[in-house]
């Protein structure tokens, strides 16, 4: 404060330091507000026990520089940091905790706002008022509600509580303990890992598989892998929470756009674009492989108008109904039609068409064997959403439901593979080998069986205007590499 006189200016350094604390409590109150608003109360995982412990200690030191202290707050705060050590501390044992600090609050306004105004009050109101015992009360109540709300974290902090308290409420009163004990130990810093960006938690077979662990080492060497992202195996291990908990899958969705983003501005494409369309597969990834066993998804991110977009282009049509047909095809597969309903009408259109290969359809012919493949699927009750990222959606809950799938099963009991392995998903930019005579798709190996003679010894083969897995599968034939 500044208080001008004949004399020039008057200075008192105990009213400039009154004002500079104000003004700084207005920051820090600020400062506390970003923090709050950037803590997700919706759910509870060991994280977000963690993150509340953290803001508990920032209040904590707030009020102590405010010269509010209060012992048993303290004890049960540092009674909530021993129990986040503990991984068999239950819920109803954390709200007891918080049930506490909420007493412990209330006994901080006692005594430092209610006892401190209280025989103030009781003199002064009856002065300037009347003697009534409602009248106090009333005037009393007003003024303390004042107090509180200017007062340094302490109304903040009573929310915090009180909001804290009634999310582990209704977590108790709504899920089973199954259900919150496997959400509780989900961590979603864990469950998504670019093949872009190092993990150093999650880049391990474990978390990743053995397929993503390989293919996010080859782009760190350089190599020109299409760029992609993994769904960790932490979703498997809290799969029935995460895609299916509101607040959870929004939070999962919203990973998966980011990275869907990140692979846009690497390759200049969109998914669910129509002139510039990112199509992507999506398959799993397991620590012990399980050949043939798990679903697969190819050139997810197509529909009807897209496919029909580029079908427009002489350039890009017979890739376009290519691509559809074989996404079609995946997703049949993956919900129960066999290989060869889909192998039947390859078939049929050969024969009609006289092409031994399919290679050989003009882009009309392999546009009248998508309807055929739709057709397939239409009257066994199969749909396809348009939407391209409710098709993600879709193949993403696939894969990880393929983990428990019959052959994976069966895989699983005669190799004596633990069923607790679980799987991750790898989402990654599809390779259009099917866009000419002049791309393609194979299978390479850096050794030779038939050779004994150490060192690299090329071995493989590949096909032309092709795509996918059909080498794998062994449905085409092959050129040696």
């Amino acid at each position: 404060i500044g208080i001008p006189s004949m004399y020039g200016q008057y200075s008192e350094p105990k009213f400039e330091a009154l004002g500079l604390m104000y003004r700084l409590e207005k920051v820090a109150s600020r400062l506390m507000e970003d923090v709050l608003s950037g803590l997700k109360l919706e759910y509870v995982t060991a994280k977000t026990l963690n993150n509340i412990y953290q803001v508990l200690t920032l209040f904590r030191e707030g009020m102590a520089l405010d010269g509010m202290e209060n012992q048993n707050f303290n004890s049960n705060l540092e009674m909530f940091r021993y129990s986040l050590s503990s991984p068999s501390f239950t819920l109803g044992q954390y709200m007891n905790i918080f049930q506490f600090m909420a007493l412990n609050i209330k006994e901080i306004i006692n005594e430092y706002f209610m006892r401190f105004y209280d025989y103030a009050l009781n003199a002064v109101v009856p002065q300037l008022f009347d003697d009534t015992k409602e009248t106090l009360l009333k005037k009393s109540e007003t003024f303390y509600r004042e107090v509180l709300s200017s007062a340094f974290l302490i109304q903040e902090l009573d929310q915090f509580i009180t909001e804290s308290i009634d999310m582990l409420r209704g977590m108790l009163e709504n899920y089973s303990d199954k259900y919150i004990n496997n959400m509780m130990t989900y961590n979603p810093d864990l469950t998504v890992s670019s093949f872009a960006l190092p993990s150093p938690e999650t880049d391990n077979r474990v978390f990743l598989g053995a397929k993503a662990y390989y293919l996010k080492m080859l782009t760190s060497y350089g190599f020109p892998i299409p760029p992609g992202f993994v769904l960790t195996t932490e979703v498997f291990r809290h799969r029935e929470t995460v895609l299916d908990h509101p607040y959870m899958s929004l939070e999962l969705e919203s990973l998966l756009l980011s990275n869907i983003a990140e692979i846009e501005r690497a390759t200049g494409l969109k998914f669910g674009s129509r002139r510039k369309p990112l199509f992507l597969s999506v398959r799993s990834g397991t620590a012990i492989s399980l050949p043939g066993a798990m679903s697969t998804f190819l050139n997810v991110g197509i529909n009807d108008e897209i496919a029909r977009a580029l079908g427009e282009n002489p350039e890009t049509a017979w890739m376009a109904w290519d691509s559809y047909r074989r996404f079609i095809q995946s997703w049949g597969m993956a919900n129960g039609i066999g290989r060869p309903v889909f192998d039947h009408l390859m078939k049929e259109a050969k024969e009609k068409h006289g092409v031994s290969k399919k290679a050989q359809f003009s882009a009309e012919q392999m546009r009248e064997l998508v309807d055929r493949y739709r057709e397939a699927l239409d009257v066994r009750d199969v749909q396809i959403h348009p939407d391209p990222f409710v098709q993600l959606r879709q193949a993403i809950a696939t894969v990880l439901d393929s983990w428990d799938s019959e052959r994976a099963r069966s895989y699983r009991l005669h190799l004596q593979i633990a069923d607790e392995w679980g799987t991750a998903v790898i989402i990654q930019k599809m390779v259009m080998g099917n866009r000419s005579q002049k791309s393609g798709s194979g299978v390479v190996f850096t050794h030779n069986p038939k050779l004994s003679k150490p060192g690299v010894n090329l071995y493989g083969d590949f096909t032309l205007c092709s795509q996918g897995e059909d080498i794998v599968a062994g449905l085409v034939h092959t050129l040696p590499i």
